[in-house]
């Protein structure tokens, strides 16, 4: 998951927003086929969005985004008809300037478009572009880094075919199945 914020203010530590869960885990095993279809269809391992620190109004920092989990598809023949499969990263928390309440991260999206940020944050990693970006570095109150992607694998029988007209973010690598 995404680092916790910190922050400049008087009060008792801990502060600053807390980083976003990873994106977790999903696999999707089958002997014969896999289809997703159609759009608004598919699976998301987006990592959680990081947090900004609501207890507090002093100058603290947003958490970071958590990054993506992992999609595994393992299947002879694998068809991904306007289907989405998506591990992006999460987008940093807000920062709180000068008093402002900032808000939380996005987490990452069932696309390929970056998860935006709270204010000064960073957004989330997604398609070619894997890394989370960093928040925006203020003297106190900095934004939280958005979180990296994760990892889509999929595997099928040697030469097997692999339809698909759909999205994946980050690109899927293609792995023979093994049996």
């Amino acid at each position: 998951g995404g680092g916790s914020g910190f922050g400049n203010g008087t009060p008792p530590e801990p502060w600053g927003g807390g980083g976003g869960g990873g994106g977790g885990a999903v696999m999707l095993l089958a002997g014969r086929e896999i289809e997703l279809e159609g759009t608004g269809a598919g699976v998301n391992a987006g990592g959680g969005g990081g947090e900004t620190d609501l207890a507090e109004t002093y100058n603290d920092g947003g958490g970071g985004g958590g990054s993506g989990g992992a999609i595994l598809l393992e299947s002879p023949l694998i068809k991904l008809e306007e289907a989405t499969l998506a591990a992006n990263g999460g987008g940093g928390g807000g920062g709180n300037i000068g008093g402002a309440l900032a808000d939380h991260g996005t987490t990452g999206l069932l696309g390929d478009t970056p998860a935006p940020g709270g204010q000064v944050a960073g957004a989330g990693g997604a398609g070619s572009a894997p890394d989370g970006q960093p928040g925006t570095d203020q003297i106190d109150g900095t934004g939280g880094g958005g979180g990296a992607v994760g990892r889509i694998v999929v595997r099928t029988e040697p030469g097997g075919p692999v339809v698909s007209t759909g999205i994946t973010s980050p690109p899927a690598v293609i792995e023979e199945l093994n049996r």
